[in-house]
């Protein structure tokens, strides 16, 4: 049965074909901050139902769909994407030498039944100068990104990655290896 990213993440959709999985991307439609309430764990898996729910409600036919929110945590706030070069490296300030935590909501579609759950994994940031952020963010779009950074194998802000407890791809946004057996199931 083929399979629908419900996605517009080109994170997302490299993890995926990293797997070797063929799919179809999709970005839903919702309004995300209409379902962005309450604890961080519940917020993510609420979101990434709805998103997997309005792909559902538009199948033409019979698919597995696979959809996916993810928040990041400091200090018990949470961190959305900066919006703008400045106010990512004003966050990556308050951020390197602490941990924050990655949530990740997702959901797979399969059959008729709907599995939600939620990851969590703990990112340690290495403290950085002032000339080291400001490079990093003119090297990455890290404006449009949760957190504001991206950690992907061989990208630039992986050298300010400590230690994380719990799947990167948690952190990149698809834990892909807690999703894969669903998929397969």
């Amino acid at each position: 049965m083929a399979l629908i990213l419900g996605s517009s993440s080109p994170r997302r959709k490299r993890l995926l074909e990293e797997e070797g999985i063929d799919f179809e991307a999709r970005a839903p439609e919702i309004d995300e901050e209409k379902f962005n309430y309450g604890e961080m764990p519940e917020r993510v898996k609420r979101i990434s139902k709805k998103k997997a729910e309005e792909i559902i409600d538009n199948l033409e036919e019979e698919r597995i769909v696979l959809t996916a929110d993810t928040m990041i945590e400091f200090r018990g706030k949470a961190l959305g994407k900066p919006g703008s070069k400045k106010k990512a490296e004003e966050r990556l300030r308050e951020i390197l030498g602490n941990s924050c935590n990655a949530y990740t909501g997702y959901t797979v579609y399969r059959k008729g039944e709907i599995d939600t759950g939620v990851e969590k994994a703990t990112i340690k940031f290495r403290e950085a100068s002032e000339e080291e952020i400001r490079d990093y963010v003119e090297s990455e779009p890290v404006e449009n990104m949760a957190g504001g950074f991206n950690i992907n194998r061989g990208k630039p802000g992986e050298k300010f990655v400590e230690d994380i407890e719990g799947y990167r791809s948690t952190v990149v946004g698809l834990p892909v290896e807690v999703i894969l057996p669903l998929l397969e199931e």
